[in-house]
């Protein structure tokens, strides 16, 4: 089986744009990632440590990456002009860009193989679009027909890239319990995790970060200024209680952290330095979507709890990590709550279950079988 990029062009020529239309797919994700693509600060390390590995584990079962196109891949114009191409081909195709396709080049790709993804957002980019024909694939748990571990890969990749990685278990201290609660756009169930936190008199034990700009206009592509962090957008927190009494603390950073490409690795002066990590997920009502905010809990050797979906940890579970507390059933308020509880009243020492994770990231063949198992899925799809 081959797998190859499929690519929509644009008046311009240029087969990138900013909304994710040319975001990296796995033949750009384990062979050459673009600085022009979508999110590529996610994956760009990631060539480094499992191209080689991936590629060979890959070949053991006959499925290779950009085999014949190579990582710039086929242009769907390419293909209406019927470029030849062996018929053991599987295509890889983003959802926005099989979004913006013409009715006749969808009538073209009908009967191929595709795999239409998503693999940096929540699988919006789906919304309203017939793919009964094609296969689905995402970073979503339980969402789409195949999940391939981009985030997982990822993260571990930017940490090493970064020298961020110790090569031992990090000790926990035990004696000062600490919470590292890292966050950056003000949505709501973050701040009434810190608002919480607050309440139960354990903000003060917590290195926490938010990032709000009152600035109503907004910089465009600043990490601080951005209008996606702007009072503009999240306006309930000009009246929310946490705001009311820490506005003067806005924003607020953690250290080593400057820019949007800063936020995916965990900067090794916090490995091992907090008896609780804190995950606040992205989608949280509509996916089982684990984005660097776990992983990077993991890669710095911490016990996890998450602000997610329900059933969001069992998931994990499934694919080899371990979790802690009995609250995975719970949602929203009633899970930040019971979050919070176990800070609270939970004095177990919960090492064995972070070094397990711990373990987990830092080896590389086991997430490389990670997306092994979900492409041997994908040939029994076709």
């Amino acid at each position: 089986m081959l797998i190859e990029k499929l690519y929509k062009k644009f008046p311009n020529g240029v087969p990138t744009a900013r909304d994710g239309y040319d975001a990296p797919g796995l033949v750009n994700t384990f062979l050459r990632t673009e600085k022009t693509q979508y999110q590529y600060f996610i994956v760009e390390d990631v060539p480094v440590y499992f191209r080689d590995i991936v590629t060979t584990l890959l070949s053991k079962h006959n499925i290779y990456l950009g085999r014949q196109f190579g990582s710039t891949g086929l242009s769907i114009t390419e293909l209406m002009n019927n470029a030849a191409f062996d018929p053991d081909t599987v295509f890889e195709l983003h959802g926005n860009a099989y979004r913006a396709l013409t009715p006749l080049e969808r009538r073209r790709i009908k009967n191929l193989n595709v795999v239409v993804y998503e693999y940096f957002e929540s699988d919006t980019s789906f919304d309203g679009v017939d793919l009964s024909h094609h296969i689905t694939a995402s970073n979503n748990l339980s969402g789409t027909d195949l999940c391939m571990p981009i985030f997982a890969v990822g993260s571990y990749a930017t940490c090493r890239a970064n020298n961020y990685m110790l090569f031992d278990v990090p000790k926990i201290d035990y004696v000062n319990p600490k919470i590292l609660l890292p966050i950056h756009k003000p949505r709501p169930e973050r701040v009434n995790l810190l608002e919480t936190l607050d309440r139960n008199g354990l903000l003060e034990q917590a290195d926490w970060s938010l990032t709000l700009s009152t600035d109503t206009a907004g910089q465009p592509n600043d990490f601080w200024l951005s209008p996606n962090v702007g009072t503009e957008r999240w306006q309930y927190m000009l009246e929310h209680p946490f705001y009311l009494r820490h506005a003067h603390e806005l924003p607020k950073k953690l250290d080593h952290i400057n820019f949007f490409s800063e936020c995916i690795p965990l900067h090794i002066d916090y490995h091992g330095k907090y008896a609780w990590h804190i995950a606040c997920e992205t989608y949280i009502e509509t996916a089982h979507f684990p984005t660097e905010k776990t992983y990077k809990a993991m890669i710095g050797g911490h016990p996890l709890l998450t602000i997610a979906k329900p059933g969001f940890n069992q998931l994990l579970e499934e694919k080899g990590f371990k979790l802690i507390g009995d609250y995975d059933h719970l949602a929203q308020t009633d899970r930040i709550e019971a979050v919070v509880d176990i800070i609270k009243h939970d004095k177990n020492n919960y090492s064995a279950e972070a070094e397990h994770n711990y373990n987990r990231m830092m080896d590389r063949e086991f997430l490389a079988n990670l997306l092994l198992s979900e492409l041997i899925k994908l040939e029994e799809l076709l």
